[in-house]
């Protein structure tokens, strides 16, 4: 016997404009997961509805500086989840928002979205950010390699 891959392949080329999709959330108050419905907005924000129907979010986060993380989850945290395929917003070292989806494949395809929203969104900022902000950039000391 084999794990055959690729039963529903997806074809997500292209940049991603938007998504939306169950997943299961962590409370920040009360550590319970519940059942959300998740909509990432072009904007680089991610609103969790109760229902897919709800006019208004239960919440919205703003994926401005933020990263996606699998790992750095404490046990505690993920123990209680519904599926192994936990993942997280992190802002520097706060837990934005703990995540689970119902399959490997459905954490992926949410973690790449929410990459891809963070990084479209860093690349329009970048712009605003050049004056004072030069990290990253690669000069070449081809002309002049002696620093004085």
């Amino acid at each position: 016997g084999g794990e055959g891959e690729g039963d529903g392949k997806s074809g997500g080329t292209g940049k991603t404009r938007g998504k939306k999709g169950f997943l299961s959330k962590r409370g920040h108050v009360v550590k319970n997961w519940k059942t959300r419905w998740f909509h990432l907005e072009e904007g680089g924000r991610l609103g969790y509805f109760r229902t897919p129907q709800d006019a208004k979010p239960a919440g919205v986060v703003i994926l401005d500086n933020t990263y996606v993380v699998t790992n750095d989850i404490h046990p505690r945290d993920r123990g209680k989840a519904p599926t192994n395929f936990v993942f997280q917003i992190m802002k520097g070292k706060e837990q934005i928002l703990i995540m689970c989806a119902n399959s490997k494949e459905e954490e992926e395809s949410w973690m790449e979205s929410i990459q891809t929203m963070i990084e479209g969104d860093n690349d329009t900022k970048e712009k605003e950010k050049k004056d004072y902000e030069m990290f990253g950039e690669e000069e070449e000391l081809d002309e002049d390699e002696s620093i004085q």
